[in-house]
């Protein structure tokens, strides 16, 4: 069967048109690549000051027994929860806890 010269025309065009297509939609080396993995959500968490001391200064206390106890306990539970940033005002049982 032989294809008239229209025919063998139009084929060559089509072809042309569809690797043209192919080649726009494929990746260019511009393109930023791809995430590997999608991000790790961002935790937060707020901590009020242990228990202050009674005793000590009533502008600036610092932390009482119980309150010592407390941030240690904290301390111990988020060890290994790679924290990467901790805010705290400038008192001292904040600082402590």
């Amino acid at each position: 069967m032989q294809r008239s010269k229209a025919s063998q025309s139009f084929l060559s065009i089509l072809v042309l048109a569809c690797a043209a297509v192919f080649a726009l939609s494929a990746r260019r080396p511009e393109d930023p690549p791809a995430p590997a993995a999608p991000p790790r959500p961002t935790t937060i968490v707020l901590v009020r000051h242990a228990e202050k001391d009674a005793a000590g200064d009533a502008r600036d206390p610092g932390l009482s027994t119980e309150g010592k106890a407390r941030a240690e306990r904290l301390a111990r539970m988020f060890a290994a929860a790679g924290v990467t940033h901790l805010f705290a005002t400038e008192f001292h049982r904040t600082q402590d806890t």
